[in-house]
């Protein structure tokens, strides 16, 4: 029963891999192109449906991730408050090597901290999401709200 099984997969994925039909090419049935590629990966670069901002979804850290939803974002130097947390401060100090499990596990925990902290100046400040990066296609500045999440992680 288990030959048979194996057997019929195998030959399912042969079937798609070597046909293609009216709709499209196997290719495409298995996923490996086009935009839902982007959105599988999680690499999507401005949705290009006429927003206002240039984003790249995993420069998210907190609130609205879609463009089209953006009235009032915010952004602030992610690198640079990931380095004030106490967690990179310990691999610093102890020289824990940011590759290693300890370190990994620090650099989420600072992660985490930051994204807790730019969460509540969000609030705070009503601001519809905070990016690590972010623009606007007309040029005008996004507010930077790096010094007040600071603040809030000297708290």
């Amino acid at each position: 029963m288990l030959k048979v099984l194996i057997s019929a997969s195998l030959a399912m994925v042969g079937l798609l891999v070597s046909t293609s039909d009216a709709a499209g090419s196997a290719t495409d049935l298995m996923g490996s192109g086009g935009p839902e590629r982007a959105a599988v990966a999680g690499a999507s670069n401005d949705d290009g449906r006429g927003t206002d901002y240039v984003v790249d979804n995993r420069d998210n850290i907190c609130g609205l991730t879609d463009p089209r939803q953006l009235t009032r974002p915010a952004r602030v130097d992610h690198a640079k408050l990931i380095a004030l947390t106490p967690q990179m401060q310990r691999m610093k100090r102890e020289k824990i090597n940011p590759a290693s499990a300890k370190g990994i596990q620090l650099r989420t925990e600072a992660a985490k901290v930051v994204s807790r902290a730019c969460e509540k100046i969000r609030r705070q400040k009503s601001y519809c999401s905070v990016w690590k990066n972010i623009r606007r296609r007309d040029g005008k500045k996004i507010a930077d709200i790096t010094a007040l999440v600071k603040r809030q992680l000297g708290s």
